[in-house]
């Protein structure tokens, strides 16, 4: 159970909001550049030739002029903007579920993304083209496999968010092999037909699969990839709650996280929120302190991870106290800190001494997500996440 002191917040400097909420990363104004630049020189290339073409007849007569070509080079345009629109919307996405990126993420994520719709611009130049057009569909999607592939083996991602990059790889690798396949198996125009029409239909596949993913939805990960605990492991794991109880909102708050949590591990974890436990010890007016203060102990110690609520302008101090009890009793299993209060402080807003630390540290992991997103099963997703880093393999 943790008690707090009411005491005099310190000022905290002003932050402007619509600073933090809608100034969308460098990255994506990148992208959304690269993006129009992209579909601009695709209709540029592909309708140039329409002003020679001043009434519906003259153009129907020169459909009527090699036909197979004529269609060939409409299905290549209306293939490629959808693969543009659809990579384009994959890209957006991840830059915005790829939150507090460190500098190397920036870094691998801002050449990636450049390269990418690089190739997709000089791929434009070709859409009246039935040959070299393949050939560079085939180059960029090597440089979308080449930059996913970095982005999973040199950086930490939710796990929900590299299996949606696992399934991106396999997309790649095989409207590759059907381009691949069709060019050198097949006759010219059957080939190109073969090849236009497998890229479509894979870039259709990739949108039912992850649809939740592209629409953003709240559940996306739990639906698509839900999270569950090491195999092996036959009891639920039990979390403990360290945090402030005492306001309806603080406990009402409590309570979604606890859901969260039981909701994405499908079962597989169970949250104990000491303002259920301390039920059990009050009667009326009549609250037995001893016992809710030993009850506490007793699950802090008993439980197989801790989450601490770190918010406030200082850390609340029943919880500094129950997780330097565990450190002080040396129980092994791990304490994640949580912080979504986005006011500054001495160190990314808590005490050092939460945070820091070389041989010993209070927490063993931090999870800052600040209020301004408010999607509390991300936020469930990402203690997971941690958890299972953190929780010894059996």
């Amino acid at each position: 159970m943790s008690e707090t002191n009411a005491s005099t917040a310190n000022p905290t400097p002003k932050l402007d909001v619509k600073s933090a909420t809608l100034d969308p990363p460098l990255r994506l104004i990148l992208l959304a550049l690269l993006f129009g630049f992209t579909l601009q020189s695709a209709m540029d290339h592909f309708l140039s030739r329409l002003e020679h073409y001043p009434t519906g007849s003259a153009l129907w007569a020169a459909v009527s002029n090699d036909p197979a070509r004529k269609i060939l080079l409409f299905l290549q345009f209306i293939v490629f903007v959808f693969t543009v629109i659809r990579f384009y919307l994959g890209a957006y996405t991840y830059g915005i579920e790829s939150t507090d990126e460190s500098p190397l993420e920036t870094i691998i994520n801002s050449i990636g993304t450049f390269l990418l719709f690089a190739t997709f611009y000089v791929t434009s130049f070709t859409l009246r083209d039935v040959d070299l057009f393949y050939w560079l569909v085939g180059l960029f999607l090597f440089v979308d496999f080449i930059w996913f592939f970095g982005v999973g083996f040199l950086l930490s991602l939710p796990k929900s968010m590299a299996l949606v990059i696992r399934v991106w790889q396999w997309f790649d690798l095989a409207t590759a092999v059907i381009i691949a396949v069709s060019m050198l198996a097949l006759h010219q125009y059957l080939a190109q037909y073969v090849a236009i029409c497998g890229i479509g239909a894979v870039g259709l596949m990739d949108m039912v699969c992850l649809r939740k993913f592209y629409d953003r939805q709240p559940d996306w990960a739990e639906n698509t990839f839900p999270l569950k605990r090491p195999a092996g492991e036959d009891q639920m794991k039990k979390i403990v709650v360290f945090g402030p109880l005492f306001t309806q909102a603080e406990r009402l708050w409590n309570r979604m996280l606890k859901k969260a949590i039981e909701e994405k591990g499908r079962g597989e974890w169970e949250v104990i929120l000491p303002q259920d436990q301390a039920e059990k010890f009050i009667h009326g007016a009549d609250i037995d302190r001893d016992s809710i203060a030993q009850d506490c102990f007793e699950r802090a110690e008993a439980a197989d991870l801790a989450i601490a609520i770190l918010d406030g302008a200082d850390a609340d101090s029943g919880t500094c106290i129950e997780i330097a009890w565990r450190k002080g009793k040396n129980i092994k299993s791990p304490v994640i800190g949580v912080r979504t209060d986005f006011r500054a402080g001495e160190d990314q807003g808590s005490n050092l001494m939460l945070r820091r630390g070389k041989t010993i540290k209070m927490c063993d992991a931090v999870v800052d997500f600040p209020s301004f997103n408010e999607d509390i099963a991300h936020l469930a997703e990402q203690i997971l996440v941690e958890a299972l880093k953190l929780l010894p393999k059996k």
